[in-house]
């Protein structure tokens, strides 16, 4: 028979074991007195949102339990009309409606300690999905989330709901212009542009062009000349977006104080709340060589 002592020293012994049977398996999060119940939830981010802000909306899964898991079911707007994703613990996707546009994210297997020393592994899954808003309507939507295992199936849902943010005209800003100041004309250097442009108007802004000019006044003239162009393909509403452009002087270029005049929707392509924001003006200095 043990003494008491005997026994006390067995089981730090016992414990002593298990915990570093546990850490070498590289796989533990913490050890616990008793496992986790089985859960899962499932939220959307953002719960409103406007339905062509040109953003995802998110609809996040995170689930912890005690089955292996055989796939993951997501439902949109479960009924006739409804959307259907199916992925596997790994997040590759087996199935996908033409609402869904990716899954990142992953199931692995976490190990605690249960009741008298007993170790128990559970699953953790934490998946994030990307739904492409234009494929929906305004309004209400329901998502389902099933995690399928072989013990049978559990379940959550979420809401989130899409508005119509048309209102008004779009209106393209030009913020920013950043360029050398100093410009020399030996060699025909090429320089960098960088400008921001900003849609702060009610809705989306289609296809329009960027034009950069150099000019000898701060006013935009028509015998200016043209130094570089880009096409923009759209720019949401309340989105902001920096532009790259490089340039050269042409050759008839005068030495002295010029300026560099940028002009988003130079074409009057956009109709726009406001026609007269759309330039940014930054004096600079032709001459041979930096001071």
């Amino acid at each position: 028979m043990l003494s008491a002592k005997s026994k006390s020293g067995l089981r730090a012994a016992v414990v002593a074991f298990v915990s570093l049977a546990i850490a070498s398996s590289g796989i533990i999060s913490s050890a616990q007195a008793a496992p986790a119940p089985s859960m899962v939830n499932l939220w959307a981010v953002p719960v409103t949102s406007c339905i062509e802000d040109g953003k995802h909306q998110i609809l996040r899964i995170m689930f912890l339990i005690q089955d292996p898991v055989n796939r993951i079911r997501l439902v949109l707007d479960p009924g006739p009309e409804q959307q259907v994703l199916v992925f596997d613990p790994s997040g590759h996707v087996l199935a996908s409606g033409a609402a869904f546009d990716f899954v990142q994210g992953t199931t692995k297997i976490i190990i605690k300690i249960g009741d008298y020393y007993t170790v128990v592994e559970l699953f953790q899954g934490k998946f994030k999905v990307g739904v492409d808003k234009d494929e929906l309507a305004v309004g209400d939507h329901k998502a389902l989330v099933q995690v399928i295992t072989p013990s049978g199936v559990l379940t959550d849902d979420a809401m989130f709901t899409l508005k119509d943010c048309k209102e008004g005209k779009p209106d393209l800003v030009a913020k920013n212009l950043a360029t050398p100041h100093w410009i020399k004309l030996e060699r025909d250097p090429v320089y960098n542009a960088y400008f921001i442009q900003k849609n702060q108007g009610g809705s989306k802004a289609g296809e329009h062009m960027i034009k950069l000019f150099l000019s000898y006044d701060d006013e935009l003239d028509p015998g200016d000349d043209l130094l570089a162009q880009l096409t923009v393909e759209q720019l949401f509403a309340g989105r902001s977006k920096m532009f790259h452009m490089t340039f050269e002087l042409p050759d008839d270029a005068v030495r002295g104080p010029a300026f560099l005049i940028v002009m988003t929707d130079a074409d009057e392509e956009v109709d726009e709340e406001d026609e007269g924001n759309n330039t940014r003006v930054r004096e600079i200095m032709i001459g041979r060589a930096h001071p």
